[in-house]
């Protein structure tokens, strides 16, 4: 008995885990050939990692012209079919991405946790390549980077995420940041019921 149990227990995860990657959407903005091929890395990527649980929406858009962005709709370039990060920089971007819709489910947690950040890094860039477009972006950075990095370690390995995130040209300040803050950001994101189960 116990091992039926634990066979329907498996089917279902199974079945979940399915339906939530199968049931992306991917729409090309230009139908540039960049675009086609950054689909079938993503769905390459959807095959080949479970990513579920860093999936809080659906629907897709590639756009070789865009910078990426998580609203009003998940938005990726094409960079990463020349990138020296490659698959792992998609995949860390995708699941940077999703993270900002997570943190919009969890608003007023969020705030809170960003209060605590401004007490910890009294003065953060802003702007240029080292910080978010604000302030206040650079202190919600500090959160959806973190988790990022949380997930890429989950998915790869703490070598392979700690790569990418080094690698990264843009928000260079905020990587090194959670990098070398790595628990307490941890810390802070659990107390604040952030993370990503």
């Amino acid at each position: 008995m116990k091992n039926i149990t634990l066979v329907i227990s498996y089917l279902v995860f199974f079945f979940i885990q399915c339906t939530a990657q199968e049931n992306i959407i991917f729409r090309t903005q230009n139908e540039h050939p960049d675009e086609l091929a950054t689909i079938k890395m993503l769905e390459k990527l959807l095959a080949d990692y479970d990513i579920t649980k860093w999936i809080f929406t659906q629907e897709i858009i590639i756009d070789k012209d865009a910078i990426p962005h998580s609203h009003p709709v998940l938005t990726l370039h094409t960079r990463y079919l020349r990138d020296k990060s490659g698959e792992l920089g998609l995949l860390s971007t995708f699941i940077h991405e999703q993270i900002h819709w997570h943190l919009v489910e969890k608003d007023a947690d969020t705030d809170a946790a960003i209060e605590t950040l401004r007490k910890k890094y009294k003065n953060v860039p802003a702007g240029g390549s080292e910080g978010g477009r604000n302030e206040h972006s650079t202190y919600l950075h500090l959160i959806v980077c973190s988790l990022e990095y949380s997930g890429m370690e989950e998915m790869t390995s703490k070598t392979k995420a700690q790569e990418v995130m080094e690698g990264k040209t843009y928000y260079t300040w905020i990587y090194k940041t959670i990098i070398k803050d790595k628990k307490y950001l941890q810390k802070l994101i659990k107390k604040h019921h952030l993370e990503i189960k």
